[in-house]
């Protein structure tokens, strides 16, 4: 393959990679996202998504906004017959029980979901806790094996 031939694919891969990172910033569900909600910062992460805190813009009100991938997704169901991940399935029909954090929202990009949830404060993530703990009384586990 001569040089001239090569730079044209790499210019083309780029440009195509360019365009790809534009729909990503500017997707039309992150667009509406980004009208509701400010993004503060990175809560955690784990093996399907990272969680973000930020503000609803409307009121103020802490969220918290949870980025999945589409890749990521391995289960699916439907929401107003609409195609989405099962957890966007559960925390809707979960969200009249006390104790289950509620689903605020959620937007679809070409890339992956970001699902809005409450914030409740204080939080944390049940396995930083147990992590601190270093050690669960009885006790406090049969609070969790309550749920």
């Amino acid at each position: 393959m001569t040089l001239p031939v090569f730079a044209k694919k790499v210019k083309k891969l780029a440009s195509l990679q360019i365009l790809n990172l534009k729909l990503l910033l500017n997707g039309r569900g992150f667009s509406k996202f980004k009208k509701n909600y400010k993004l503060k910062g990175e809560i955690g992460q784990g093996g399907f998504g990272i969680v973000y805190s930020a503000i609803r813009v409307s009121d103020e009100m802490p969220v918290a906004v949870k980025f999945i991938e589409r890749r990521h997704v391995r289960e699916w169901g439907k929401l107003n017959d609409e195609r989405v991940p099962m957890e966007i399935c559960m925390l809707a029909r979960c969200s009249k029980i006390q104790g289950v954090i509620k689903l605020l929202d959620w937007y679809s990009m070409p890339e992956g979901f970001l699902i809005v949830m409450e914030r409740p404060s204080p939080c944390i993530d049940l396995f930083d806790f147990i992590r601190r703990q270093n050690l669960l009384t009885e006790d406090v586990s049969n609070i969790f094996l309550s749920f």
